[in-house]
């Protein structure tokens, strides 16, 4: 058995593909096959990714292997 992991890849190339993929992935998230992840920063180095300097943090911290989901920075909502 081995392992691997996506890094990237350039989704355009794709778009045909959209319309049928989208409905499946509706279905899944209706009836909780998936449920997407979002991830604050809470495990990063310096805790919750907040403001301009948690956008530098949150992209280290995606790029340590360690977050899981969509790494999303807090800014000031007062803005």
């Amino acid at each position: 058995m081995r392992s691997a992991t996506v890094s990237g890849f350039f989704l355009p190339q794709y778009y045909r593909l959209f319309p049928e993929y989208l409905g499946k992935l509706q279905k899944m998230l209706q009836n909780g096959t998936i449920s997407p992840k979002v991830d604050f920063g809470l495990n990063a180095d310096g805790g919750e990714l907040k403001g301009l300097d948690g956008c530098i943090r949150g992209i280290e911290y995606l790029h340590s292997g360690k977050s899981v989901g969509k790494v999303v920075v807090k800014l000031d909502e007062s803005a």
